[in-house]
């Protein structure tokens, strides 16, 4: 499919081909809403924007068709895993270059390209399958994807992704999926908090527990010792009377109002020999981000340094992230002491999730830290990259974030290889 992508090249071939002045056709093109208030200058960025430069749109544009000039394609894109990839990927690299907003209905949208093998890439990054090229030139086949003669590929239709992104900022979870969809593919996510909220909603799965309601927070109240759930959904706090409701299930925390250095906590406890229980304090973090990401071993000295100087605690480093811990399990330990003072609490292992991957000086992946008063310690682990991703997230989750990799076993269809996934809404 060849046509124009270029802004300059667009009115010189319209002026041609309609035999028109430049000034005809700006006003041919006040029936389009986005180029009401453009200027002169990008009269070829509106035409692009609304035609994809394709010569039958411009055709349909010109003959005074205002209405349905495409297609719109974005249900398709949101619900099929591949084009979702790409989505993500190309909205990704306009988020580091380009300053756009996906609620401005006039501006034009910029066209942005990735090189075919650029988009086998994003697809199928381990090139573990024989059917991505093929897909690609379906899409463009089908005017989803436009490709030049260069063998740049981008979607057609500049306002695609525009109503994209917007339908994005307007489901919770697409946005959550979004964002840990470019992390994974290596762009700044903008938000990891997103991305974080989002794995830990299925990270329950890895450690033998029951998962909490996503909007509860388990709030222990030093000063009351009163434990308790609560929720934006409902207004009223649900007290926590005895320390068992509170077994293996795994959850937000505040003390005194705020969380620190655990994302997610879960007791467990075991019978000691004289047949009472005493109650471990899990904790895990997670550092979802760029692939291309580092996590360093750090300096503990120097981190305990800052944080006693009131200074950013390093937390791309192992050792800032096991100090955070270290003052997380103190601060959680103690409120849940005193919460249920006739109860034992000793600290658990840490586990540490992130989608970076570990220096090349990193020496270890696991190992105890011991806390700087030398009066507890916890064993650590860090997970990197992306496997363990796949391992919690459901199968229609993983096909958008790895949509290729999971067919190296199946057969090649005609139709979308990827599928179609059903993501429920919130």
């Amino acid at each position: 499919m060849q046509g124009i992508r270029l802004a300059d090249e667009v009115v010189p071939y319209v002026s041609r081909r309609y035999n028109l002045t430049e000034e005809r056709v700006q006003k041919v093109l006040l029936a389009y809403p986005s180029v009401v208030s453009a200027s002169p200058a990008d009269i070829g960025k509106c035409i692009l924007h609304w035609t994809g430069g394709i010569p039958a749109v411009i055709h349909r544009m010109f003959l005074g068709k205002a209405e349905n000039l495409f297609e719109d394609k974005c249900d398709e894109i949101m619900s099929t895993p591949g084009l979702f990839r790409l989505a993500t990927a190309i909205l990704g690299a306009m988020s580091q270059d380009i300053s756009v907003s996906a609620e401005d209905s006039t501006a034009p949208w910029p066209i942005v390209s990735v090189t075919l093998n650029e988009a086998i890439l994003i697809l199928d990054p381990k090139r573990e399958s024989t059917s991505v090229a093929r897909q690609l030139y379906e899409w463009v086949d089908c005017t989803i994807l436009y490709m030049d003669a260069l063998k740049n590929v981008s979607f057609t239709f500049p306002e695609q992704l525009r109503r994209f992104r917007r339908q994005l900022n307007n489901a919770n979870r697409y946005r959550q999926l979004f964002v840990l969809a470019l992390a994974v593919q290596g762009f700044d996510g903008r938000s990891a908090g997103h991305s974080n909220e989002f794995l830990g909603d299925y990270l329950h799965t890895l450690h033998g527990c029951a998962t909490n309601n996503a909007d509860n927070v388990l709030v222990l109240n030093a000063e009351s010792g009163h434990a308790s759930w609560q929720s934006e959904r409902t207004a009223e706090p649900l007290r926590v009377t005895a320390v068992v409701e509170l077994n293996e299930i795994f959850t937000k925390w505040r003390s005194n109002g705020c969380e620190q250095g655990l994302d997610r906590v879960y007791l467990r406890f075991e019978i000691d020999t004289d047949g009472s229980l005493k109650w471990f304090v899990y904790g895990v973090q997670f550092k979802s981000g760029m692939m291309k990401g580092i996590i360093t071993d750090g300096n503990l000295a120097t981190q305990r340094a800052n944080y006693a100087a009131h200074k950013k605690v390093d937390d791309a480093t192992i050792a800032g992230i096991l100090l955070t811990a270290e003052l997380g399990f103190g601060r959680l330990i103690g409120a849940l002491q005193k919460c249920f003072p006739g109860e034992r609490f000793e600290v658990g292992d840490l586990t540490i999730y992130t989608t970076k991957k570990l220096g090349a000086q990193v020496e270890q992946s696991n190992g105890c830290h011991e806390f700087g008063d030398g009066v507890g310690k916890f064993d650590w682990t860090i997970k990197c990259g992306t496997e363990w991703v796949k391992q919690v997230l459901p199968e229609d989750y993983n096909r958008v974030l790895f949509p290729y990799t999971l067919q190296r076993n199946s057969e090649p269809r005609s139709s979308s290889p990827t599928g179609v996934m059903n993501l429920a809404m919130e």
